[in-house]
């Protein structure tokens, strides 16, 4: 095997380490969502991202 042949294959690799790694966070989320049951309610995991962006601007304010 030459060196050429070692670093496509080690780069190949890495590439593919690197989406999987980069793709577990999701994976996570979904697999959460199926164990809570919550994906037979909605057909899609994003109903969730309202409730996290949602800040509630009351509390921000200070009392006057």
């Amino acid at each position: 095997m030459t060196v050429s042949k070692m670093l496509l294959s080690f780069s190949f690799g890495l590439v593919i380490a690197l989406l999987a790694i980069g793709l577990l966070p999701f994976l996570l989320i979904y697999a959460w969502i199926d164990i809570n049951g919550l994906s037979d309610a909605y057909p899609l995991p994003f109903f969730i991202l309202p409730k996290f962006l949602r800040s509630d601007k009351s509390n921000d304010r200070p009392a006057k």
